[in-house]
């Protein structure tokens, strides 16, 4: 088993252990923070699996060779008298799950869930912990944590046994948290698209709707936030899909590792979606993975 794969066994062991439907408050915050760690370490596994290199910050000759083919160096290299500094710096989850995003079958379909749990990890790494909503950090813990290690698990060809204790538990508990995302979805659409069918606008209120979709989009031109326009998947007028960048931050630098959709929201029949759940199951965020390699400092 690779260093990657060792580590994330520790953590999400450790992640395990801590699942319970009477966990505490403190034990979802460390959980939360256990499980982005093991998470971390799974993403550059499958990167390492396609070529080393690719967990690493800096990519350049002398700092790889010196981390990954010492051995090939010549007694009488200057790479040996002087090590490259931060030649084994390695990307962090942010970068490393935009990278994966590329190649792997899992990390695409689970994106949301991926996407929101970087989300809580960075609150209680960099933010207030009040800003954590523990209530939804307990519901996607206990919902959804060993569903993404299995599809992980299954991907790797890795026994899911080897990276958790007590599957079975764990797949009890999430059974009873799981609601029907697509019934759920489905209904919300079809009342929307009734809604709209039903609703006779004048000329004069598709003008306004249409003026607030066009105001939305000339905003989101001064703003990090993206807005297009893309058919309602309930009514199949112009919804508005939001597309927010996703920061990676150390120190007091800051960078773009990707782009991920907030929120779909149509002003003709009023559809709303803005549950990571929703957007996967309506696969809003397909197609927007960015290059890794064209990440900005900002």
């Amino acid at each position: 088993m690779s260093d990657f794969l060792e580590d994330a066994r520790t953590l999400l062991q450790q992640t395990s252990n801590k699942i319970s439907e009477d966990v505490t408050d403190e034990e979802v915050i460390e959980a939360i923070l256990l499980f982005a760690l093991g998470i971390e370490r799974v993403l550059k596994e499958i990167l390492h699996r396609v070529n080393p290199l690719y967990v690493y910050k800096k990519m350049d000759f002398k700092y790889t060779v010196y981390q990954l083919y010492k051995e090939s160096l010549l007694p009488s290299s200057n790479l040996l008298k002087k090590p490259p500094a931060s030649s084994n710096d390695m990307i962090a989850f942010g970068l490393a799950l935009s990278s994966v995003l590329n190649i792997s079958k899992t990390a695409q379909l689970d994106s949301g869930k991926l996407i929101y749990l970087k989300k809580m990890r960075d609150i209680i790494a960099h933010r207030p912990l009040k800003e954590l909503n523990l209530k939804e950090a307990k519901k996607f813990l206990l919902e959804h944590f060993i569903k993404i290690i299995h599809d992980f698990a299954k991907e790797l060809d890795v026994n899911i046994n080897t990276l958790v204790t007590d599957s079975t538990r764990l797949v009890i508990i999430s059974t009873k948290c799981q609601k029907s995302v697509s019934s759920s979805v489905e209904l919300k659409l079809s009342t929307h698209k009734q809604t709209w069918d039903k609703s006779e606008p004048t000329p004069k209120i598709i003008q306004k709707i249409e003026k607030e979709n066009h105001e939305a989009m000339t905003i989101s031109k001064t703003s990090d936030v993206d807005v297009i326009e893309i058919p309602c998947p309930a009514c199949n007028n112009r919804a508005l899909l939001f597309i927010e960048p996703d920061f990676d931050v150390e120190g007091s630098n800051s960078w773009v590792v990707g782009i991920f959709v907030s929120q779909l929201l149509c002003n003709y029949c009023g559809l709303k979606i803005n549950d990571f759940e929703e957007i996967d199951y309506l696969e809003l965020d397909r197609g927007l993975y960015p290059d890794p390699d064209e990440n900005e400092y900002t």
